[in-house]
């Protein structure tokens, strides 16, 4: 793992991570972006605007926002989420999350409006203290750190809530999956029709490289 690439991305995120809770009120904080026009992350490249992205843990009361985000995905852009294409109404099966164990979400705001999310996902066939990871990025906004952003929030938030491992599963020609997931010492391994990335969160050292409050 390129150890000194990720200590710098826990640099550049340590001003702008912060727990849901901690969050100002929606009007304060939109008033706060409103009148402060540098980005969230120094280092990351931003759209041209008024608004540079901000990086956060949504509240559950905030999940609804999912479904919006996902509806403004290119096709193409949902088959690299999902693995297959998807109808409106599976979209919608599937944020609505129905007796399954609630995800932690993390967004990148523009303003008020959610471009980009990467969920852990709990249950199923996984073990206890592990997690399945899926990422996306509205095309308007790729190619400007979002995702790089969003994987080491993700990876702070695992390692406090005391997961030891994650996992993400994406389709071979997923290339910027594939090179986030080598960027954050994926080990990969493949299955029908996907290629799966593992991630160990008890790795020595790996609190400190992924910006986690808790010690290694």
């Amino acid at each position: 793992m390129d150890l000194p690439l990720l200590e710098k991305d826990s640099r550049l995120l340590a001003g702008g991570l912060l727990p849901a809770w901690k969050q100002r009120p929606p009007a304060c904080r939109k008033r706060a972006c409103s009148m402060n026009s540098q980005p969230a992350i120094t280092g990351l490249p931003v759209r041209p605007g008024p608004l540079a992205p901000f990086y956060r843990e949504l509240r559950p009361a905030e999940h609804g926002l999912l479904q919006d985000h996902i509806f403004r995905l290119s096709p193409e852009s949902r088959i690299l989420r999902f693995g297959y294409p998807t109808s409106d109404y599976t979209v919608s099966r599937y944020c609505a999350n129905e007796n399954q164990p609630l995800p932690i979400i993390c967004g990148a705001f523009v303003g008020d409006v959610l471009r980009g999310v990467i969920e852990l996902r709990f249950g199923g066939e996984l073990p206890e203290k592990a997690a399945e990871i899926a990422i996306s990025v509205e095309d308007d906004w790729r190619d400007m750190g979002m995702g790089t952003a969003l994987m080491t929030l993700a990876f702070r938030l695992a390692r406090d809530h005391g997961l030891t491992m994650l996992e993400v599963n994406f389709v071979p020609h997923n290339t910027p999956m594939r090179r986030l997931a080598r960027k954050f010492g994926a080990r990969f391994s493949t299955q029908t029709g996907l290629i799966k990335g593992s991630f160990s969160l008890t790795d020595q050292g790996f609190a400190a490289v992924a910006g986690s409050r808790t010690a290694a």
